[in-house]
């Protein structure tokens, strides 16, 4: 995705998911936080999402979910997020 406009949106729906996230990812991480490469790795994603517009492309990768079959309800919701 090249359109500057698309990109600026999307890049500020990553940002506010990743503040909201933020406070959970340091709960589920628990157990791999003091590993040595945890740190880094969590200021990349951190610097990623706060700059993310200055990307000059975004690939997007995506999931239909109306073809999982049995993974998904009637709605497309995925049923077995393990197995999708």
């Amino acid at each position: 995705m090249r359109d500057a406009a698309r990109r600026a949106r999307i890049a500020a729906l990553h940002g506010t998911a990743w503040e909201q996230a933020r406070p959970y990812a340091a709960r589920a991480d628990a157990d791999i936080s003091q590993r040595p490469d945890y740190a880094p790795m969590m200021r990349d994603v951190d610097h990623l999402a706060r700059r993310l517009e200055a990307v000059p492309v975004l690939i997007l990768a995506s999931l239909d979910t109306r073809q999982l079959g049995p993974l998904v309800d009637a709605a497309g919701a995925i049923v077995s997020p393990l197995a999708a």
